[in-house]
């Protein structure tokens, strides 16, 4: 589970192919495949989402990425014959904006059944005759994702008379691994019990949920006046969804000082706007 590299945009026939073998495939306009632009990175044997479509797979004999959803599966321009399916199961993103790092304007052939570039005028070969024709969904694809994801709620800062504040840090990585610190310092005579909590919002609106809970003591009572944290772990979820994670990652943060750290969970991820589904990487 995870994601594939080396899926590239075919400059003859705008199919999306597997660039990742010697073989180029067989090309609707002749010839092998030839690669251009981004570099892809799919992700595939996850769960689809309201906003992903499952059974996306590669042609073992074309090598262009095709839809497998229907009982034909589409023409093949290897022998004339349909697509062949193997290898991993694709769950790919669609209707979402497009960003640095996932490009939209790909789309599902309602001829040839294979992904391809609809974004510009010429809509390349294809091999059930002419040019593509676009159908369905709208797909947005990652492509050229970073290796690491970074995050910073600082400064942290209360209002009402709370002589406290701090700041966190959050760290993510295409491996899984992650880190998660933080720092509060109390100033005052009260002390207080924290609560911080984390949402990362992917490009399929999954959430992955960061929480904190400690205490620092004021002057008025024996303890230190600080509480710092610094985890660092593997999620499998992290590196799982990373093409989605590294597609788009949006960040919400809070924090709050005597209340109940579920109840600054659920704030934070209410804050997030549309979720599909929690993941509690982090619970405190």
């Amino acid at each position: 589970m995870g994601m594939q590299l080396d899926w590239r945009y075919c400059q003859k026939c705008h199919v999306m192919f597997f660039d990742g073998n010697p073989d180029k495939g067989s090309c609707a306009a002749g010839g092998p495949h030839v690669a251009q632009g981004y570099m892809f990175a799919l992700p595939h044997d996850i769960p689809p989402a309201p906003k992903s479509q499952g059974d996306w797979r590669f042609c073992g004999k074309c090598h262009a990425m095709f839809y497998d959803g229907f009982p034909q599966q589409g023409a093949c321009p290897r022998d004339g014959g349909w697509h062949a399916a193997a290898g991993f199961g694709f769950v790919l993103p669609h209707d979402v904006p497009p960003t640095g790092t996932a490009q939209d304007a790909w789309r599902y052939c309602g001829k040839c059944h294979a992904m391809f570039y609809d974004g510009s005028a010429d809509k390349g070969r294809c091999d059930a005759g002419g040019g593509h024709s676009a159908m369905g969904f709208v797909f947005v694809l990652p492509h050229d994702l970073p290796a690491s994801l970074d995050f910073t709620f600082a400064p942290i800062v209360f209002s009402s008379g709370v002589a406290a504040g701090g700041n966190s840090h959050l760290t993510l990585r295409q491996d899984g691994s992650y880190t998660f610190a933080g720092h509060f310092h109390d100033s005052g005579t009260l002390p207080y019990n924290t609560a911080l909590a984390w949402v990362i919002k992917d490009v399929v609106d999954q959430a992955y949920t960061f929480q904190h809970s400690g205490h620092i003591a004021g002057s008025l009572e024996s303890g230190s006046s600080d509480d710092n944290w610094n985890v660092n772990a593997t999620s499998s979820a992290i590196a799982e969804n990373w093409a989605n994670i590294g597609a788009l990652a949006t960040s919400h943060a809070e924090a709050n000082m005597n209340v109940n750290l579920s109840s600054v969970r659920d704030s934070v991820v209410r804050a997030a706007g549309v979720v599909a589904e929690v993941v509690s990487v982090v619970a405190a």
